[in-house]
């Protein structure tokens, strides 16, 4: 199998779940279990484990991987996914040692009580106003992308993949054509586009035109051409290339962002600005208002203080006055 066996079995793992997850979920999936491959070679060298190969790969060999990733501080949520992760690609491999390791509930597991990390309104602000300044093709596409991402709450697909004509420009809706979970519980849904976003879409839909005129294209059905470097097909973004593209906006903005945080942010700030939960729970497009709080959206605990307080500013109980009398009395005795 080569010099190095994880990543060319890795490379058929990827390959076999094509069919059933997103091109999205295989980026990011396959980019954490090629860093796990390199912390094994670092164990392997140091003599920590036994073998990189995931067939050969032991229960010991696992612990001490997830030992070395605790080390290095990472979130019990990030610590989590990594061996969820290496659980399923092993077992894919004949390899049962995670496995094993789960039955004895020796995983680490993810806890949903946490802060939701999200960007400040100042952050998203910052982005913004940086993006306005970016040049070319690949400037104008991010522009656009980071801009919609963030007032409509999509998930990363569902714009990368849109078409031209998913954007109605006379009703001003967006028709999202792939959904989260298309191929089984998905749905298909259009929706509103803010008042905030319409200069902004006319804008890059003049510069997408221009610059398809330049390369001599006349037919492109993607809403987000690829247009960049040797590209000139017009054909729709990787989920790869289109997250790097971001990385000059991160580097003169100072603010490190991704698509994903966007959604987040979207919606954490609608619930900051008092927008109930049920409805930012329905613009997320989440089945109930439980994922929406778990992982995206909920009233901090500052703002619950508030709402508290407030709560009995307003209505006091009818005997309060009364026992603050009685006791400031009895304490002046």
């Amino acid at each position: 199998m080569g010099r190095y066996p994880f990543l060319t079995s890795l490379k058929s793992y990827i390959d076999d779940c094509k069919h059933r997850k997103s091109e999205n979920t295989l980026w990011q999936e396959e980019r954490t279990l090629r860093r796990i491959h390199n912390y094994f070679q670092e164990l392997k060298e140091e003599g920590r484990v036994t073998s990189a190969s995931p067939k050969n790969i032991t229960q010991k060999d696992c612990k001490e991987l997830l030992f070395h990733v605790r080390q290095k501080g990472l979130h019990i949520n990030t610590q989590a996914k990594y061996s969820n992760y290496l659980l399923s690609f092993l077992n894919f491999c004949g390899n049962t040692s995670m496995a094993m390791l789960r039955a004895r509930g020796e995983l680490p597991k993810a806890v949903h009580d946490q802060e939701i990390r999200t960007l400040t309104e100042d952050e998203v602000a910052r982005i913004l106003d940086v993006a306005t300044t970016l040049e070319g093709w690949e400037g104008d596409a991010i522009h656009f992308a980071t801009r919609f991402y963030y007032y409509t709450g999509l998930r990363p697909k569902e714009l990368r993949m849109a078409h031209l004509v998913d954007l109605n420009t006379v009703k001003w809706t967006f028709f999202i054509r792939h959904p989260k979970g298309e191929r089984s519980w998905g749905k298909k849904a259009t929706i509103p586009l803010l008042q905030e976003l319409k200069p902004y879409v006319l804008d890059y839909l003049d510069k997408r035109e221009q610059r398809l005129k330049e390369l001599g294209i006349t037919d492109c059905e993607a809403l987000i051409p690829h247009l960049n470097r040797h590209y000139s097909k017009g054909g729709f973004y990787r989920a790869g290339t289109l997250v790097s593209m971001r990385h000059e906006l991160v580097r003169k903005s100072g603010v490190d962002y991704d698509f994903r945080i966007l959604r987040r942010s979207c919606g954490q700030h609608l619930r900051d600005r008092g927008v109930p939960i049920d409805i930012v729970s329905k613009i997320l497009r989440h089945k109930t208002t439980r994922t929406t709080e778990l992982y995206y959206a909920r009233i901090r605990d500052s703002q619950a203080y508030e709402e508290v307080q407030d709560a009995w500013s307003r209505r006091p109980l009818a005997s309060q006055p009364e026992m603050l009398t009685s006791l400031i009395e009895l304490k002046a005795r």
